[in-house]
């Protein structure tokens, strides 16, 4: 069995968030769960975040899965074919989001 940790990096601070994974660490927990597209910023500010969140999360032993949309997707550059800027990023496994598209027939 594996233990994970799920993280929503804009609801704490980098010192909280490291002593929590520090904690996890401590206690087994190897898989990390984040929210990619929670985090504020320019494409750069994304990717150095995540820079510092999964070297402080690699280092401590974990995998680290974000979840993404495709509105994300355009945003930062990314498609289908070039997924670069996550593995810029540090990110080992991504999860796509639902991305919910309204149904142009409903009324």
């Amino acid at each position: 069995m594996k233990l994970g940790l799920s993280l929503y990096p804009e609801q704490e601070s980098k010192e909280q968030i490291e002593a929590y994974l520090k904690m996890g660490a401590k206690y087994g927990f190897d898989y990390l769960f984040t929210s990619i597209f929670s985090v504020d910023g320019t494409k750069e500010e994304i990717i150095q975040y995540f820079q510092e969140l999964t070297k402080i999360a690699h280092d401590l032993g974990y995998v680290v899965d974000g979840d993404v949309n495709t509105m994300f997707f355009e945003q930062n550059g990314a498609n289908y074919d070039d997924l670069s800027v996550f593995k810029e990023m540090g990110i080992d496994i991504l999860r796509m989001d639902v991305e919910m598209i309204p149904n142009k027939n409903v009324k």
